[in-house]
């Protein structure tokens, strides 16, 4: 109560409003975003991993530059599905028909003549399916990985 009473003190002496501008905290981090959004422009890469490296900020820190100060978006990319030829379709016919005289004659007994190999480990180069674009691009479109792409 004692400080309401110095603020009104204060307003009729002099007439000024006295306010708290600041919050509690470290103070935002501001200016950074033609920065970044050069690095973006320029890399090509607008992966949260590369940007916090290069400016030694947090990711969320540079995900709120970005999505404040810049014209830029977080946009996961669209697959495509593959087109298949006719070859395709012919031999996933034919494998389709070798298999099944196969699994029918697992069926009959309970599928217990099957013998499953060791667990192999496949690491799949994946990378990041998430970008940051302009505001007025378009969604960009990833191809789906096919059976024997690079792994």
């Amino acid at each position: 109560m004692i400080t309401i009473y110095k603020w009104r003190k204060e307003f009729e002496v002099n007439q000024t409003i006295i306010t708290y501008d600041s919050g509690p905290g470290r103070p935002k981090i501001i200016g950074l975003g033609p920065q970044i959004e050069k690095e973006i422009i320029q890399v090509n890469c607008g992966q949260l991993r590369f940007l916090t490296n290069l400016f030694q900020l947090d990711k969320e820190t540079i995900s709120r530059i970005i999505e404040d100060e810049t014209d830029f978006i977080q946009q996961n990319h669209r697959w495509v599905s593959h087109t298949l030829s006719r070859s395709n379709k012919v031999q996933r016919v034919a494998y389709s028909k070798e298999l099944l005289p196969q699994i029918k004659a697992f069926a009959k007994n309970n599928f217990l003549d099957i013998v499953t190999g060791d667990e192999t480990w496949i690491y799949l180069k994946n990378y990041a399916l998430i970008s940051w674009i302009k505001k007025s691009d378009e969604q960009p479109e990833t191809p789906r990985r096919g059976i024997g792409d690079e792994k």
